[in-house]
């Protein structure tokens, strides 16, 4: 392209955004208009005088310096001391709370009293004026050493003074800089008074000489204007985020222009910088009308601030952005991809740069794969899009034939039942009981004599303890000290998890359900579930409420009433019947639930409670239309009362994106019909899609729905993923596809760890909505395997929902999501590259293998050639990338299932057996390679599935399965003798195995491990920290106290046992790469854990120990 840029890239101008931070300057604009305190003299008076008598103290102390002492009685007496107020202020101001504002008044009362030219010298004396905050004696403060003496002024003050000389007269301007002049002793006074004049270039090159005090750059930074200010800065400067905060980065941009680009460059590298730092320096970077400086955030082009930044920029210098991001796409790398993706979508918002004949080869490439579809005709667009709901007329809403709720019967005076059950199911009691369990903070060794004094002790609110503490406090005391200690009791919520409420919940019921009810009904979303085991009034009448009104709380309180069904239908009556709409309507939703599982006729029979007047009445309800439906999947369902449209953002421009495609993909949505479509995204929420989106995503094509979902998500992002445009991941749950699911589930993955739980949490709800197979298939893999136990419970419960729906265990679901990939009967998948073929099979990892069709084994798949077909190699070859991806995705978590299920004891049918691995083709790959057991009442046979899917004994005779066995994966402790017989089968046939089976290490118990459940000889033995924490991927879970330190790790076994393991000195969470090793300090197995159970804790406790020596 031609070099010449047009005028307008050539020139520096600041957005309106950043132009508020710049620090005003005398010659450049004008800054805003500085407000004076009229009333500021008078102020400072009644200061003074309130405040003599310290005043008067102070100048008598001996110790006090005799200039400053004389200075302030001059100022006193009514002279026009510079000196003299800066002490007065001075002894006024330190030690006080507000002493930076106290600082301003006395600058506006200076003015005010003597001029201008007078303040602005009475503030330069400030730093070297100090005060002792008890004694109210002068002396130089050494804070700075003897170099820097003082104590910095009050920015805002200084930046007042700054203002009004950048703004004042010529004459009153030069008389402040002439007698400024007298007022540069200090290196601190010389750099305010560089602050204050900075017109003076050869003041402001005097103080860049010399290395500045990180918390006094704010008075330098803003002063520099020239070449020889940079090259002096350059050699010492480091830019801090402080920097970036008071403005002082974006005014050297104003005044310096292009020269500040190395300092700040310099700053984007600096070790410490964070995010928000990055961000500003590249917002300052961004206005530069040069290469150099677009250069170097294409550079970054990787940092999440550099996208955001370039975004911007490309829009101040569009020609630019076509010039340098057309090379820095070249490539395979991240950075690569990203100016590719930029540069695409820059060409697609401007087609006038994308005609252009002199565009860079990368750009003229990309530029012909932006080419716009003709627009569709208006009658083949969704009529939602040509006409959206909010555009349309009001139709008068017709009268329904159903009974309406207005017209069903009011009955008074019911009321609910009095004081409240607890329901638990099997074992849930012992499970919350032991939900904040943690011996390091117990209280074991406590005696009667020290119970009782700490109860003595115990006040709610002002004791020692913190809100946790007093929930671990009462959970672990002696009944008879800490149950009277309840009735108190009144915590501050948000400091209570639900692992702190739990055991207190499992041991005193009703005696905590105030707490807990609260607790609940402060954080629902979080905390809901607490709830579940009471049953009360106002805890039927919260569950109703969540179920109506909060859609993030629904699950707790559909939970809730499949709890307590009929039994809460009493709770529920007297405001379903009553005259209050709210409580009418909630109650009523909530029947109807109940009715929908239970009955219609057992809830007007439950509701007889209340006499035959209220059954009579509730019947009708339920025979009435509901008012208001509660959505039965709030993920994916639409809302069934229409939103007003929300506004879409700027950023959202249907320009930047692709465009939607209609059913043949020759024709497009017009960009009036993308904005309406846009709107609906932008108006619907994570449980609520807007209602058209469903029948207009139908009507458009599937895969250009993907694409534009995805660069509208990818937009987003790179602006930093600003929460009120949540939505834009929201979107691609009706807009999303597989390939789609592939990228999203990577990012689910990866940010909690950036602080991202709750988007997380969002993105699992966007691949519910998806809900294809491999989209499940990712939920699930979440859900089995993944570091951050928050968004792994958050997937655990979303299977779960699923599974419960379909009347299946989340195991059972499990076996069902596998998908199969599009692999033939044989397990294998063809590719067609016309004149040639190749077939990919797979090893006992899953890992593709790539064979040509005689069967010889290729190290990769060739990429397309000229000789291969042009449409048939290309679709061929990123079939085979999209199938490594998801083997990828699903592989470690198959195995590890199946695994898992080889140690707890899982079986299936024959049937589901053969459904879910021998007919599976690529499960089928696994199943082929471990030995498989059928119980059939007292026969136990181990069995092998043959390469023909027949199943052979360990003698390799045909075995036949018998239709009443139950099927699973043998456990080599069980088998004994006939692993060494089944060892020689699989070496015979060369069958590697997908985990260790037949090679499996089996352990036992010592008969005194047994008996006392202390595993003492992994105690007092050194450990990584690193280890501890990777039991987890074992089915251990760590237990966290509330200083964020883990200190214990449990497993809970199939049978009931737990074993933990205590360590110190604890590892950090917060600081991962600096945690010494561990010291196990306690293991215990509590539970009579089975042979297999005990051999595979042995086994993790071997690893674990392998190698290391006893501590000290």
């Amino acid at each position: 392209m031609d070099d010449q840029l047009p005028s307008d890239e050539d020139v520096l101008v600041l957005p309106e955004s950043l132009r508020g931070g710049v620090h005003p300057r005398r010659g450049g604009p004008p800054g805003p208009a500085v407000e004076m305190a009229g009333d500021a003299a008078e102020r400072v008076r009644v200061l003074m005088e309130f405040d003599r008598d310290h005043i008067d103290e102070a100048l008598a102390d001996p110790a006090a310096d005799r200039g400053m002492v004389e200075g302030a009685r001059r100022h006193l007496g009514g002279e026009a001391d510079p000196m003299g107020a800066a002490v007065v202020a001075e002894i006024i101001c330190t030690g006080r709370d507000d002493r930076y504002h106290l600082e301003e008044l006395f600058t506006d009362s200076w003015i005010a009293g003597h001029g201008l030219a007078f303040a602005a010298c009475a503030f330069a004396e400030l730093p070297d004026v100090s005060a002792h905050q008890s004694l109210h004696s002068m002396y130089a403060d050494p804070f700075w050493g003897p170099t820097w003496g003082g104590r910095p002024p009050s920015g805002e003050a200084a930046r007042r003074v700054r203002v009004l000389l950048a703004n004042a007269g010529d004459a009153e301007y030069l008389d402040a800089v002439e007698r400024l002049a007298a007022f540069r002793r200090s290196p601190m006074q010389r750099l305010v008074v560089s602050y204050l004049v900075p017109t003076r270039d050869d003041w402001v090159e005097e103080c860049c000489a010399l290395e500045t005090p990180w918390s006094l750059k704010r008075f330098l930074l803003p002063s520099v204007s020239t070449r020889a200010h940079v090259e002096l800065l350059s050699g010492w400067l480091r830019l801090g985020y402080d920097d970036c905060r008071d403005g002082s980065v974006i005014t050297m941009t104003e005044s310096l222009g292009p020269m500040v680009l190395p300092l700040l460059a310099a700053g984007m590298d600096a070790n410490g910088m964070p995010s928000i730092g990055h961000a500003e320096l590249l917002a300052a970077i961004g206005v530069l009308p040069t290469d150099e400086a677009f250069a170097a955030m294409v550079e970054r082009i990787e940092l999440q601030e550099a996208q955001t930044a370039l975004l911007t920029a490309m829009e101040r210098f569009p020609v630019r952005a076509v010039r340098l991001l057309s090379p820095a796409g070249a490539g395979t790398s991240r950075a690569a991809e990203l100016a590719t993706e930029l540069l695409k979508a820059h060409l697609r918002a401007h087609p006038e740069l994308a005609a252009r004949g002199d565009l860079p080869a990368e750009a003229a490439a990309l530029a012909a794969s932006v080419i716009r579809v003709p627009d569709a005709p208006a009658e083949t667009v969704p009529r939602d899009l040509v006409e959206p709901p909010w555009l349309r007329p009001k139709e008068k809403a017709k009268k329904p034939k159903a009974v309406q709720r207005d017209d069903l019967p009011v009955v008074t005076g019911l009321t609910p039942p009095a004081g409240s059950e607890v329901v638990w199911e099997p074992g849930e009691r012992e499970r919350w009981r032991d939900a904040g369990h943690t011996s390091r903070h117990g209280h074991d060794d406590w005696d009667e004599r020290k119970w009782k004094q700490a109860v003595q002790g115990f006040d709610a609110g002002s004791m020692g303890f913190r809100p946790w503490e007093q929930a671990r406090f009462l959970a672990a005391g002696p009944d008879e000290f800490v149950r009277p200690l309840l009735g108190e009791w009144n915590p501050e919520l948000g400091m209570l998890d639900v692992r702190h409420i739990k055991p207190l919940a499992a041991r005193y019921e009703r005696d905590v359900l105030d707490v807990v009810y609260g607790v609940a009904k402060r954080f629902p979303t979080d905390k809901g579930g607490l709830l579940l085991p009471y049953l009360r009034a106002d805890v039927a009448r919260l569950a109703a409420d969540w179920l109506v009104r909060l859609p993030s709380a629904r699950d707790q309180a559909r939970a809730w009433f499949a709890r307590h069904g009929l039994t809460a239908v009493p709770y529920l009556v007297p405001d379903a019947l009553g005259k209050r709409a709210a409580p009418r309507r909630n109650a009523g939703a909530a029947l109807r639930l109940i009715a929908a599982d239970r009955g219609r006729d057992e809830v007007v029979r439950a509701a007889r409670a209340h006499g035959d007047q209220a059954a009579e009445a509730v019947a009708a309800m339920l025979s009435a239309e509901a008012p208001e439906p509660v959505a039965e999947n709030p993920a994916v369902a639409p809302a069934k009362r229409r939103p007003t449209p929300r506004p879409v953002p700027g950023w959202a421009d249907p320009a930047a994106l692709p465009q939607v495609l209609l059913p043949g993909r020759d024709r497009a949505l017009p960009d009036s019909a993308t904005r309406h479509l846009l709107t609906m995204l932008a108006t619907s929420r994570p449980d609520e899609i807007y209602p058209e989106v469903t029948t207009v995503a139908a009507a458009c094509d599937p895969g250009s729905l993907a694409e534009f979902g995805w660069a509208l998500f990818r937009r987003w992002q790179m602006l930093g993923m600003p929460p009120a445009d949540g939505w834009a991941l929201t979107a691609l749950g009706p807009l999303g596809d597989d390939d789609v699911v592939r990228r999203l589930s990577s990012l689910i993955r990866a940010w909690p760890g950036e602080g991202g739980h709750a988007r997380a949490v969002r993105g699992l709800a966007v691949l519910a909505g998806i809900g294809t197979e491999v989209a499940l298939m990712h939920l699930h893999g979440i859900a089995q395997r993944v570091k951050y136990g928050g968004i792994r419970a958050a997937a655990q419960e979303r299977i779960g929902q699923i599974a419960e729906s379909l009347g299946l265990t989340a195991d059972e679901l499990g076996d069902r999501l596998v998908p199969d990939l599009g692999l033939d009967a044989g397990g294998a998948l063809t590719l067609d590259y016309g004149p040639r073929r190749f077939v990919v099979g797979f090893d006992e990892q899953l890992k593709p293998q790539v064979f040509d069709e005689d069967g010889t084994r290729r190290k990769f798949l060739p990429k397309p050639g000229a000789k291969d077909d042009a449409d048939l190699a290309p679709a061929a070859y990123s079939r085979f990338a999209a199938l490594k991806k998801d083997v990828r995705a699903l592989a470690s978590d198959l195995l590890l299932r199946l695994e898992t299920a080889m140690v707890v004891g899982r079986h299936w049918t024959p049937a589901g057996f053969r459904a879910f691995f021998v007919e599976h083709p690529l499960v089928w790959h696994i199943a082929r390679r471990v030995v498989w057991v059928a119980e059939d009442g007292d026969r136990v046979t181990t069995f092998r599935v043959a390469e023909d899917s027949t199943f052979a004994d360990v003698q390799d005779d045909p075995f036949d399965l018998p239709e009443s066995a139950r099927v699973g994966i043998m456990h080599p402790l069980p088998l004994g003798d006939a692993v060494a017989a089944w060892s020689v089968v699989f070496a015979d046939y060369e069958i590697l195995q997908p985990f260790p089976q037949l090679g499996r290490p089996v352990h036992v118990l010592t008969d005194e491990e047994r008996t006392t459940g202390r595993l003492k000889r992994f105690e007092g033995l050194k450990v990584p920290s690193g280890a501890l924490l990777g039991l987890e991927r074992h089915g251990w879970e760590r237990v966290q106290d509330d200083r964020a330190i883990v200190d214990q790790v449990v497993r809970d076994l199939a049978d009931g046992a737990r074993v933990s393991i205590e360590f110190e000195p604890g590892i950090f969470i917060g600081d991962l790469d600096h945690t010494e090793e561990q010291l196990l300090e306690r293991v215990t197995l509590v539970g009579a854990a089975g042979a297999v159970a005990a051999s595979e804790i042995l086994g993790d406790l071997e690893r674990l120990t392998a190698g290391t020596t006893a501590g000290e």
